[in-house]
């Protein structure tokens, strides 16, 4: 499979993708209050092979490669939820068609913010994200198109949290943000985490890394307030967060102290 495919492929994923997404926002009022479910997209492209994987995705490892690269999607649903996206072609001095590998998935869940009367009503939720994302610049044979990209975005209840990019070595970086999200307490929400991992010619590499953590306020704690998750979805506060070896910028890991208690509990 050469460039122009594996973009032709890439194109098909996203489509895939924003067609899943938006079935499942339309699908909301329906989701069954005793058991919500996780979903995703999940594809992994290499030079000479290309697969797409949908449906109940996590937890899970998809994984493609050949004698010159390698693609892998990582999803995961505890400690906390995390996806990982990640490219590397092996041998710089491989032919530029047979050097490119794509990673992205999406992965879906939902939550709930409870309050003790019940009631339906305007409240806000925070949401800590660490992450990171890592591209490389273009080479001189090829310093237009060629090089890596890293994409990871967070969507919790229509609000963007992440949206982070590092393109052809540009915007490479951990991040660390917290974000308060607008929420209806009582009622059924949906959290969207998207990562891809993308190479363009030999010897480049990219990772991207998303991992969101729920937080109780004090207040919200001492008031009884508690969250729900889809059923085997954890939400222990992150630590360091996973980092490409070798790589300068991400010499020092990423520590994201939690911040007050927390209480939750997943549907079953």
């Amino acid at each position: 499979m050469e460039l122009a495919s594996i973009r032709g492929a890439a194109g098909v994923a996203l489509l895939a993708i924003a067609s899943f997404s938006q079935a499942v926002s339309a699908a909301l009022p329906e989701v069954p209050t005793t058991r919500w479910g996780t979903g995703g997209v999940a594809t992994v492209v290499v030079s000479d092979d290309f697969k797409v994987l949908s449906g109940d995705v996590v937890p899970d490892t998809y994984r493609v490669s050949n004698a010159f690269s390698s693609a892998s999607l990582t999803a995961t649903l505890t400690p906390l939820p995390t996806i990982t996206a990640s490219a590397t072609g092996f041998d710089p001095t491989a032919p530029t068609t047979s050097g490119a590998a794509f990673a992205q998935g999406l992965m879906l869940y939902f939550f709930r913010l409870n309050s003790p009367d019940g009631l339906l009503k305007p409240d806000t939720l925070s949401i800590a994200t660490v992450g990171s994302v890592f591209s490389m610049a273009p080479t001189a044979a090829n310093p237009v198109a060629g090089g890596s990209d890293s994409r990871a975005k967070l969507t919790v209840n229509g609000t963007t949290v992440v949206n982070a990019i590092s393109s052809q070595g540009v915007g490479n970086a951990p991040f660390s943000v917290t974000t308060a999200v607008p929420v209806t307490t009582n009622q059924v929400f949906v959290t969207e985490m998207f990562v891809r991992a993308w190479t363009f010619e030999p010897g480049m590499s990219a990772l991207t890394v998303l991992d969101p953590y729920f937080i109780l306020t004090p207040e919200q704690i001492a008031a009884g307030y508690t969250l729900d998750f889809s059923a085997g979805v954890g939400n222990q506060p992150p630590s360091a967060v996973p980092l490409p070896a070798g790589a300068p910028l991400f010499a020092l890991a990423l520590l994201l102290a939690a911040r007050g208690a927390r209480r939750t509990r997943a549907f079953v």
